[in-house]
């Protein structure tokens, strides 16, 4: 699968964009550790830069990095020695045998082809079933279709870089489309990246089942998707004004 994130975008995402990622990193090594399935191995989907994945490993979790991004998984692997990675869409992978598959930052609503978009969902959930042991947890967020709407432009900067956004959502077509600018500063002087990414809505999950428009899951295998909410605003907004998650359990 195609990634828009290149050398710019990624450097962006590794400097300003990972405090979602250690707030939900925080929470999971509190599933994990109190599980009542021993959790030995994690499998992290779309790993970007490496900050769940340095976490669960310096837990002394056995975790593998998946990640399509070059630029990305390179940094993920500095900044976790300890882990494996595999450069990967999570859609053309084999996952191997764990107890835990964590799939955060809507990894599973980038699709370069959104008539296919639907269909390898549901590959990833089955494959994501037949290798998670038996009680094994699945931790993953979506967007989904409803109020308020995404549409809009926004701008987000950093010391050396800034993002200019404008998404574009489709409801009809359960599509969205972020279409973003890139500055970064290089040698003194800023240089322009523009790239597009498209997104699918969350197929197949009833409204009921999805009470925020950024919804976080967790589920032990073999459970069905509708979960309960169990702790409304359990993990920070980003300064980016996404709204806060909420986490469930089958």
């Amino acid at each position: 699968m195609r990634t828009c994130y290149g050398e710019d975008l990624a450097h962006v995402h590794a400097a300003g964009f990972g405090a979602f990622a250690e707030s939900v990193a925080a929470y999971l090594l509190t599933r994990f550790q109190s599980s009542s399935v021993p959790i030995r191995r994690i499998i992290d989907i779309g790993c970007g830069a490496g900050v769940t994945t340095r976490a669960f490993s310096d837990a002394g979790f056995s975790v593998l990095g998946v990640e399509p991004s070059e630029p990305l998984i390179e940094r993920a692997r500095k900044a976790s020695p300890g882990a494996e990675f595999v450069q990967a869409s999570a859609y053309d992978i084999a996952l191997p045998a764990c107890e835990a598959i964590v799939a955060v930052g809507e990894v599973l609503t980038y699709h370069d082809d959104l008539d296919r978009a639907d269909d390898r969902v549901r590959e990833f959930f089955r494959s994501a079933h037949a290798a998670l042991a038996p009680g094994g947890l699945l931790a993953f967020d979506v967007i989904a279709t409803g109020e308020p709407s995404l549409t809009g432009k926004s701008w987000v900067s950093g010391e050396d870089w800034a993002v200019l956004v404008q998404v574009t959502e489709d409801p009809s077509n359960r599509s969205l489309t972020r279409e973003i600018e890139t500055f970064r500063a290089c040698s003194g002087h800023p240089i322009l990246c523009a790239c597009s990414t498209r997104r699918r809505f969350a197929p197949g999950f009833p409204n009921s089942a999805l009470p925020s428009r950024c919804d976080t899951r967790m589920g032990t295998t073999g459970c069905s998707h509708d979960a309960s909410p169990l702790s409304p605003n359990a993990f920070k907004a980003p300064s980016g004004g996404r709204p806060p998650s909420e986490i469930g359990q089958c």
